[in-house]
């Protein structure tokens, strides 16, 4: 798809932007990030921007060019002006990313939006297209299954992506997506390689594969086999699992001693040799009632121990994906994704926001 368009005036802001480049005949625009001879940013309007995103979906914009004022000279002779330009660029950064405590009040289910996680992107490299994936308490994840699936959805309805198969980075490394559907809604995902080894996970003591060891949670003694499928899982098999005897086991193996970067749980139970059903309790968040990168982990670990094919539906409470595992430890994940609602913060929220 060709994108064309011009450099316009922010001084109406985004929205006027859009309607202006829409007249022209455009599809994309160049702006001022502030006023391009004094330095000096304008604050950013909320409900402008989300009435901009708005009218930028519909009419399908290319990516806009952001362009820095005129007096910023980052090789200039004097070091004051140096500064100004490292200023400049740190603040307008700043006014793009998300912090800790941005990601806690969003996901906060009393005060906020309520959430599993945010995901901020995309962020646009010289390898392709990137996610940052944040936990509901404000730590950084290395990836995320579902989180994978539902950007690359995101990014093909935002125009983003026109292929049927592309790549996106997290923090872990390359997932290499491929759209089932016309629409984008059903997705299978390469997760990468599993790893059963204790210094890749990682676990705490000798160099070893953890394949069902005794550890202690709490008061009891479960057999454990623990896996990174670019985060770190335990997996307990059980005869019959529920959300409270994994909320129970959760509270103490998230940060136990055994796991330095502590650890997501799931307790599994084998249905057959084609499928088993899992109670997820996430770092960071808590009782899930869905996980990708938990589902690779537990249909790894059955298919590990001998307990299913490698092909199998995983079960959970949120719905249920279909995992694979070869021969080389790679895990493919596929699964449904469909949008619940399009939210449009408040001013008052979104100010809050800004003062964390």
């Amino acid at each position: 798809m060709l994108y064309i368009g011009n450099h316009t005036s922010s001084s109406k802001g985004y929205l006027a932007m859009g309607k202006q480049m829409l007249a022209n005949g455009g599809n994309t625009f160049a702006f001022f990030t502030r006023n391009p001879r004094g330095g000096k940013a304008k604050e950013i309007n909320p409900q402008d921007v989300q009435a901009f995103l708005q009218l930028e979906q519909e009419n399908h914009f290319g990516k806009l060019v952001a362009h820095a004022p005129y007096v910023m000279n980052c090789c200039a002779a004097k070091e004051n002006l140096r500064e100004f330009a490292r200023e400049t660029m740190a603040d307008d950064l700043k006014r793009l990313e998300l912090t800790p405590g941005n990601v806690k009040m969003i996901c906060d289910r009393n005060a906020g939006l309520g959430a599993d996680g945010v995901l901020e992107g995309p962020v646009i490299k010289e390898d392709g297209m990137h996610v940052k994936v944040w936990n509901p308490d404000g730590s950084e994840s290395e990836t995320s299954g579902n989180g994978v699936r539902i950007f690359a959805k995101y990014l093909k309805d935002a125009g983003y992506i026109q292929k049927k198969n592309f790549k996106l980075y997290t923090r872990y490394g390359e997932a290499a997506v491929t759209f089932l559907n016309e629409d984008g809604s059903r997705l299978r995902v390469s997760m990468g390689k599993i790893s059963f080894w204790s210094d890749e996970i990682p676990v705490t003591g000798e160099k070893r594969e953890v394949i069902n060891e005794d550890m202690v949670f709490g008061r009891t003694l479960y057999p454990v086999t623990c896996v990174s499928v670019g985060n770190p899982h335990c997996v307990i098999p059980m005869r019959e699992i529920s959300k409270n005897i994994v909320c129970k086991i959760g509270d103490y193996s998230e940060c136990a001693k055994y796991f330095p970067h502590r650890i997501n749980t799931q307790i599994m139970k084998v249905i057959d040799k084609e499928n088993i059903a899992i109670e997820i309790y996430e770092r960071g968040a808590g009782y899930t009632l869905a996980s990708g990168t938990g589902a690779c982990a537990a249909a790894a670990v059955a298919h590990k121990l001998g307990m299913t094919n490698n092909k199998v539906i995983v079960h959970m409470p949120g719905g249920d994906l279909q995992v694979e595992v070869e021969d080389d430890g790679t895990v493919f994940m596929t699964g449904d994704v469909f949008y619940v609602a399009k939210i449009t913060l408040s001013s008052e929220f979104t100010e809050n926001l800004r003062s964390l």
